[in-house]
């Protein structure tokens, strides 16, 4: 069963603040910035994609719930204009976004001794990504001030 202590949960918050702001940065030239407010994705109909960790009886999830405006402006940038409204392109670019950041999550899981096996991202309907629990992790990111994608990390028994 995988234990965090209050130092190692902040490494892992720092290392998914870190990654999501390096790939949105890296990946589509937009700077992204980590909400203090904590607030909700502000669309009705948002992408929600997450990424499954497994070890044992454990199970962890990073969950992403991004607004759809977001995304088809992140879509618009690296496929052809017409792309955006096409809700396969945009759940590809939701899917590498959480795999980027899942495999990061994944490596630095690893090296502090945990031997999770990651599948592949996966889209979720809202009933699906509105897990029970609490998140073990909760932050917001937002562009120009606007509440644009959530990320939260649930830990969890098998």
């Amino acid at each position: 069963m995988l234990e965090f202590n209050y130092e190692f949960t902040q490494s892992v918050e720092e290392l998914i603040q870190a990654s999501v702001t390096s790939t949105i940065s890296t990946l589509f030239k937009i700077p992204i910035d980590v909400c203090s407010g904590m607030g909700k994705v502000g669309s009705s109909d948002n992408y929600f994609c997450c990424g499954e960790f497994v070890q044992d009886d454990t199970k962890a999830t990073l969950l992403f719930v991004f607004d759809r405006a977001l995304i088809k402006k992140l879509t618009g940038i690296i496929f052809p204009a017409d792309s955006v409204n096409s809700p396969g392109v945009c759940e590809a670019t939701a899917a590498e976004i959480v795999n980027i950041v899942s495999n990061q999550l994944k490596t630095h899981l690893n090296v502090h001794g945990y031997k999770l096996h990651l599948g592949q991202p996966c889209m979720l309907d809202r009933a699906q990504a509105a897990l029970k629990e609490r998140p073990l992790i909760h932050m917001a990111f937002s562009l120009k001030n606007d509440v644009a994608m959530g990320v939260d990390f649930y830990l969890r028994s098998a």
